[in-house]
């Protein structure tokens, strides 16, 4: 407000002096309508909103990008976590398990910033892609179907084996603690949700059309899945007499 008034004054003491300089008569065109020149901060911000119309499509789609990252990194540790653990001979062991299974709480995140500036994208395309299209709809599905089976399913597992261990002493991993680590179910699914983001990923590089789309996803989640249950199975076996 201060800065608008100021601006009238100067604006209204301008226009006193085109009036006087006209020997009293009205200045044809009053000093307030000529165009303004502009300092360089306002040169500068200009500028940097116009460096932002041009390039906010690549920004948004750097932040996409970095969401998947952070989604595909924290599964890889996951992953790598499970699969070492198969060889685990002490409760000490598997304990490393259990506290790298709070990483977990990233995935919500993830998903949700994936949703939000995928659809972002959508908008910047000005029709190019939309959510009718096959490979877009199916990612969206996809993206719901990993934040339900994270929620209801690895979070309530994790819990689970984390309780389970802060009960068990340490020494050789008893069997009811390496049928929880080792839970058939879980690593199905956790793989299955990996290979699943994964299939997402190819469908929107290669966009291909509904069916194509479905397709993938499916064998995708499904290669995911046997892979899973065959390491759970695996760990099963390794049980120490």
């Amino acid at each position: 407000m201060v800065r608008a008034d100021e601006e009238r004054e100067r604006g209204g003491a301008l226009d006193a002096a085109a009036v006087n300089f006209f020997g009293g008569r009205a200045c044809p065109v009053m000093a307030r309508d000529l165009p303004r020149v502009q300092t360089p901060s306002v040169r500068h911000r200009r500028l940097l909103w116009r460096w932002v119309q041009m390039h906010l499509v690549d920004v948004v789609l750097f932040l996409h990008i970095s969401a998947a990252l952070l989604a595909f990194g924290t599964a890889g540790a996951l992953h790598a976590v499970e699969w070492l653990s198969r060889g685990a001979t002490s409760v000490e062991e598997l304990r490393t398990s259990g506290r790298a299974s709070r990483l977990g709480r990233l995935f919500p995140f993830a998903i949700l910033l994936l949703l939000v500036l995928g659809a972002w994208l959508l908008h910047l395309s000005e029709g190019s892609f939309s959510f009718s299209d096959g490979w877009v709809w199916t990612a969206v599905v996809a993206l719901v179907i990993l934040g339900a089976t994270g929620g209801l399913i690895m979070d309530k597992h994790a819990k689970a084996f984390r309780d389970l261990l802060a009960t068990t002493p340490d020494g050789p991993v008893p069997d009811a603690v390496r049928e929880v680590a080792f839970d058939a179910r879980a690593w199905t699914v956790g793989h299955f949700d990996t290979a699943l983001a994964l299939a997402v990923v190819f469908n929107m590089t290669t966009k291909p059309d509904t069916l194509g789309s479905i397709v993938v996803l499916v064998v995708g989640g499904a290669i995911g899945g046997v892979v899973g249950l065959a390491g759970a199975r695996g760990g099963l076996q390794a049980r120490v007499a």
